[in-house]
């Protein structure tokens, strides 16, 4: 379908539950918005910029853990 995804924190949790009717006892933790990507020429230069610049991701191991913080999973061959 093309879409993409992009999981975010910074929001305001207390407005998120007033306005979707969260229920009490269910506190939101994360927002993600699902769409489909613009055309990145139709971004103003400097968010062109870092929407096409190459993009690098910390290692797994350095952000899951397992059985305890900060042993890393295994990793698979």
């Amino acid at each position: 379908m093309g879409l993409h995804a992009h999981q975010m924190s910074g929001f305001d949790a207390d407005a998120l539950r007033t306005s979707l009717g969260v229920p009490d006892g269910f506190r939101p933790l994360s927002v993600v918005a699902v769409g489909a990507p613009a055309p990145a020429d139709l971004l103003p230069p400097k968010l062109r910029e870092r929407e096409t610049a190459v993009r690098e991701r910390r290692p797994g191991t350095e952000t899951f853990f397992a059985h305890t913080w900060g042993t890393p999973l295994p990793t698979r061959p």
